[in-house]
């Protein structure tokens, strides 16, 4: 594995190269030294002038690598053209670069001001987890074993929770580390049946398991926070050395629409940041998916029911089942053209009573298999007049790894008219969907 490192021999560039540096010997990696610079029709430079100053660029990063090779780093250096944040994104290989290490501000100028710094644009886009280093002297004592590196994790129960806490664990293989999950919790996140020390219950199990035997400590931001805002106050409080965070990474104009956790602490994060891209972390190394949380969901119907059997068969053994019903409002009764009634079909206290009675249903429907399995189980019932939407919900706040669920395969007309629960859950989540189709 490699280290890939981008300098362009500014003093914030110094403290990245020797935070990589440090990296590299720790993780037994060589360092991959880079310096990108424009083209000299793009810089507008004659060749009888651009020829003397790539020589001096090539001196000063060969000068550089012959210093960090006597310090005991298996280093290689290069200069390549093009811009700092295509060259670092094309050099980052994920399989062979296991961390691209860039500093937080280079030279600066009106580009940064308008379209983010090079490391903002890297860390964004990179296939390989990216560390953006604003203070090395916390890595500098880490290395010399003065003090363990404090990390603060960004955790919650998305698939991005998991990249991050999945490079949390490389830390602790580098040397001594105190660990810190930071949850910020979601103002959608308030769920009938689920209390806020159930959802901290789960967390702590869901952290525990990924770094098992590693200790932890979980720290919870106060409500009415953005994920962002909750982290950096985290980090003071616990005097975190860096914070590593998860994310998906919206390209073109989604990432104008979507908003951004790691964007924020990038931008505003008083400490070092390490964005984990959610995908790589398991297409870089071939690891198999777990699948370990399932949400499955029944409308109580008998094939709908025939879903829960299924989801204990994609379950590894000792995984976590979430079972949902979607209840329909309780003004929410609907004509064959789905118009909606003038009055309610039943009474508020009537609509109570229809919930516990399937909250209490649907936790008889787990097969007694699953209980030798190991597989534990939890009952939601939510009161929504959108299930698809619910549904890609709770499967986001859990953490599920796949959502499964049941199709009655209504004709090609009605699909056309209305659309189906499966297929607009298909078309709206980003997690695998396991179907389950009637047998006529």
């Amino acid at each position: 594995m490699n280290i890939l490192c981008g300098t362009d021999f500014s003093p914030n560039a110094a403290d990245a190269v020797q935070t990589a540096a440090g990296l590299a010997r720790r993780f037994n990696d060589t360092l991959e030294l880079l310096h990108a610079t424009l083209p000299p029709a793009d810089e507008g430079l004659p060749p009888e002038v651009w020829l003397p100053v790539e020589g001096v660029l090539r001196q000063q990063l060969e000068s550089l690598r012959d210093s960090l090779a006597n310090a005991g780093t298996r280093v290689k250096a290069e200069v390549e053209l093009g811009t700092p944040a295509e060259v670092l994104r094309r050099r980052a290989k994920p399989g062979s670069t296991r961390l691209l290490v860039v500093a937080s501000i280079g030279r600066v100028g009106l580009a940064r001001v308008l379209l983010g710094s090079t490391a903002d644009r890297v860390a964004e886009s990179a296939a390989v987890p990216t560390l953006v280093v604003r203070n090395s002297l916390p890595f500098r004592d880490w290395f010399d074993g003065r003090r363990p590196l404090r990390v603060l994790v960004a955790v919650d129960f998305s698939d991005s929770s998991e990249a991050a806490l999945g490079f949390a664990r490389e830390f602790t293989q580098a040397g001594a580390c105190e660990l810190i999950a930071g949850y910020v919790a979601h103002v959608d996140e308030v769920t009938e049946g689920s209390s806020p020390s159930q959802r901290e219950a789960e967390l702590r199990e869901k952290v525990a398991a990924q770094l098992q035997p590693h200790r932890f400590e979980l720290a919870v931001a106060p409500a009415g926070q953005t994920a962002s805002e909750g982290l950096i106050e985290l980090a003071k409080e616990h005097r975190a050395d860096v914070i590593v965070t998860g994310a998906h990474q919206h390209r073109g104009l989604a990432r104008i629409w979507h908003q951004s956790t790691s964007r924020s602490l990038l931008a505003d994060a008083p400490t070092s940041v390490l964005v984990v891209p959610t995908q790589a972390r398991s297409l870089a190394r071939n690891v198999i998916p777990p699948l370990s949380r399932v949400l499955v969901t029944t409308d109580l119907s008998p094939l709908g029911n025939q879903a829960i059997p299924a989801a204990c068969a994609l379950l590894s053994r000792g995984g976590v089942l979430r079972i949902l019903h979607v209840a329909a409002p309780v003004e929410g009764a609907f004509s064959f053209l789905r118009g909606r009634s003038r009055r309610p079909v039943l009474s508020p206290g009537e609509h109570h009573q229809l919930v516990q009675h399937a909250r209490r249903k649907l936790g008889s429907l787990i097969p007694a298999e699953a209980l030798q399995r190991h597989i534990t189980h939890e009952v939601v019932v939510v009161v929504s007049g959108d299930v698809a939407e619910t549904i890609d919900q709770q499967a986001r706040q859990f953490g599920a790894h796949v959502i499964c669920l049941a199709s009655h395969g209504q004709g090609a007309a009605l699909s056309m008219l209305f659309g189906s629960v499966a297929q607009q859950v298909i078309a709206q989540s980003t997690r695998p969907v396991h179907v389950v189709r009637s047998r006529r």
